[in-house]
């Protein structure tokens, strides 16, 4: 698939994380366990979408786990790479560097053990909790005070109905006010938010907000967001910083399908076509930051394609805007009081 230079530009600009060259002496380990908890009976597609999103996001070693006794099937025809568990195997799960609980998991008793076995397993790494592991806390104080008592980092990802369930307000609020109810999810449970919408809002407990320009209405099919949970969790089973890891991860779900969009109709699209294109767009763009970057040592190499995505390099006192020619311009918002000073970064692809 040929990409367009705005997409690799952007890439290089604004998430050189993600590009940075992998040492020769690295191995599988060196690129972390992510473990994804979901898969009841009929729903077992969204396990699979989303472990194979997070092998392609580059993490050593990733593991399915269905909310099932067995496995419905010995592992998945086009990606024998993901290794598969059913309930009865559970205990044979290794280390996790990242977990993520929720894709098709259900909500019933079996699916609250299971998101109780996910938190146990993540013991104190990043976890990501999406689906019906979100619908689980909104109904369910034992799975709210669970996550609540989680040392580590956390992730919610709801699309606006499940905000709406988790604020209990209406979808229709939610819609109108995006920004305001990531913020408000991000401080009730001390978390990583990301709202899921055409512009997808990302906010953290500290009171930044990110907002994604990119993806098309292709992405409104089903599993796409199992897709988006599995490369976040990639990522962070790479143990990326996690606002690196939220905002590459969205940016290049949606830029992904802008990329199929250019190539077919958007009615149709696969959300197991996302994923794959998204590793393209990463590959490409090494591959042109190479042609940009010659003859520089690798550890020099790293620290210049770094410098951009380390956040002391932003002021959080100031709203950041990236643009469509990926410049960054910079305004002194308006006197506020500290408690609702926030950081807004909102990121497009360059022309």
């Amino acid at each position: 698939m040929k990409i367009k230079k705005k997409y690799l530009q952007t890439i290089i600009d604004i998430f050189p994380d993600i590009i940075v060259e992998r040492s020769p002496e690295s191995h599988k380990g060196t690129f972390g366990n992510a473990v994804i908890f979901g898969g009841a009976a009929g729903m077992g597609g969204a396990i699979a979408l989303s472990t194979v999103a997070a092998q392609l996001m580059g993490c050593g070693k990733t593991y399915g786990v269905f909310a099932q006794d067995n496995l419905p099937v010995p592992f998945l025809h086009n990606y024998p790479e993901i290794m598969l568990r059913g309930l009865a195997q559970i205990d044979t799960l290794p280390t996790a560097s990242a977990v993520a609980v929720g894709c098709g998991l259900g909500t019933d008793n079996r699916a609250r053990n299971v998101f109780l076995h996910a938190l146990k397993l993540a013991a104190g790494c990043p976890i990501v909790v999406d689906a019906d592991a979100l619908n689980l806390m909104a109904f369910n104080d034992f799975a709210v005070v669970s996550l609540e008592n989680y040392e580590g980092e956390k992730v919610l990802t709801p699309h606006i109905g499940e905000a709406a369930r988790l604020l209990k307000c209406e979808t229709a609020y939610v819609q109108q006010h995006q920004r305001e109810c990531a913020t408000k999810l991000a401080e009730t449970f001390k978390a990583w938010v990301v709202l899921k919408s055409n512009k997808t809002v990302i906010a953290s407990h500290s009171g930044n907000l990110y907002i994604n320009e990119t993806g098309n209405a292709g992405l409104a099919t089903a599993g796409t967001g199992d897709v988006l949970t599995g490369m976040i969790t990639g990522f962070l089973a790479q143990r990326m910083k996690t606002e690196v890891a939220l905002s590459a991860a969205v940016w290049l779900h949606g830029a992904a399908a802008e990329c199929l969009g250019e190539k077919m109709p958007l009615a149709g699209l696969l959300a197991g076509e996302i994923a794959p294109v998204a590793r393209t767009l990463r590959h490409q763009a090494m591959l042109y930051a190479e042609r940009e970057v010659k003859d520089v040592p690798l550890i020099e190499k790293a620290q210049k394609l770094a410098i951009l995505s380390d956040p002391d390099n932003f002021n959080k006192t100031e709203t950041t805007e990236i643009n469509n020619e990926a410049s960054v311009t910079e305004e002194k918002p308006e006197e506020k009081e500290p408690s609702n000073s926030f950081e807004t970064m909102e990121i497009a692809p360059n022309n």
